[in-house]
């Protein structure tokens, strides 16, 4: 769920071999209606942190990948390559965020994902 408890993230596996073949679902907890944005082919997703303003939600998988989705329009906006991130921060009130890694961390600019 969502910190505000309006969006809820369901999936699964998510194959990265299979292009069209959804990992994540964003529903609408209070209807109960199915977003149409999904995040396809992200190998297991199985963390996600929302930035401070609740419009943007980082999805960690146990692939290379983690993906920026924005809940103001439902759809991924970019991934970003680190390899075994584990955890995310929004920094400077959600203008940066921080991947944490079994190596150490990378900083990345929210509007493009760059270091």
């Amino acid at each position: 769920f969502s910190p505000d408890g309006q969006w809820l993230f369901t999936g699964g596996y998510g194959a990265p071999s299979v292009a069209d073949e959804p990992s994540l679902y964003v529903w609408d907890a209070e209807t109960g209606t199915r977003c149409a944005g999904t995040i396809n082919a992200l190998n297991w997703p199985w963390r996600i942190e929302f930035s401070p303003d609740g419009s943007k939600a980082l999805i960690m998988s146990l692939s290379i990948y983690t993906a920026l989705y924005d809940l103001n329009v439902h759809e991924e906006r970019y991934r970003v390559r680190v390899q075994d991130a584990r955890q995310a921060m929004f920094l400077d009130g959600g203008a940066r965020f921080a991947l944490g890694t079994i190596h150490g961390f990378t900083v990345h600019a929210v509007v493009d994902g760059r270091q």
